[in-house]
């Protein structure tokens, strides 16, 4: 029996030594290979994200460039428009007063009317004067909310401030 044990306990430590020769290597080979293979993968991730990035900044640089060009371009137009009208009611103030006093409830109506041309004039250049700051700012990585409800201006609504923080100076 202690002979068989002997056989036994010699295959056992045979098994344990090829066991070793062979494992340790194999199990070194396979743990480089997933480290390389993990490896390719975050670069292939970090090369994803660079182009994702890039696309990104290509996508903002074009929207804030269109954006504000059809922007200015709207409000130079509304203000050429507002010039115009402004020009052809003076002429027009011009002839009634010229007509008498009997069109003077006109000359004050058309007044009124010029005066408010003249603040819409007014109001178009100080959007111009905001937008070019607007966009100085975000050039420059700033980010820009606008919230309060001086900077409406016909038509232009604010953008609501969320409950329990402050609005804007």
């Amino acid at each position: 029996m202690n002979a068989l044990f002997r056989a036994i306990e010699r295959w056992a430590k045979l098994v344990r030594d090829i066991g070793l020769i062979i494992g340790v290597p194999t199990l070194i080979a396979i743990g480089l290979t997933m480290f390389n293979l993990q490896s390719k993968l975050y670069d292939q991730q970090v090369a994803a994200l660079k182009a994702n990035n890039e696309s990104l900044e290509q996508q903002n640089k074009l929207l804030s460039m269109t954006s504000f060009d059809r922007t200015a371009a709207l409000i130079k137009g509304q203000k050429e428009v507002y010039e115009a009208e402004h020009e052809q009611k003076q002429k027009e103030i011009e002839e009634l007063e010229k007509q008498g006093a009997e069109k003077a409830k006109e000359v004050r109506e058309l007044k009124a009317q010029l005066a408010e041309i003249s603040k819409n004039i007014e109001a178009s250049d100080q959007l111009s004067i905001s937008l070019a700051a607007i966009e100085a700012m975000i050039k420059e990585g700033k980010t820009v909310v606008i919230a309060n409800e001086k900077f409406a201006h016909k038509g232009i609504l604010p953008v609501p401030t969320p409950t329990g923080s402050p609005s804007p100076p």
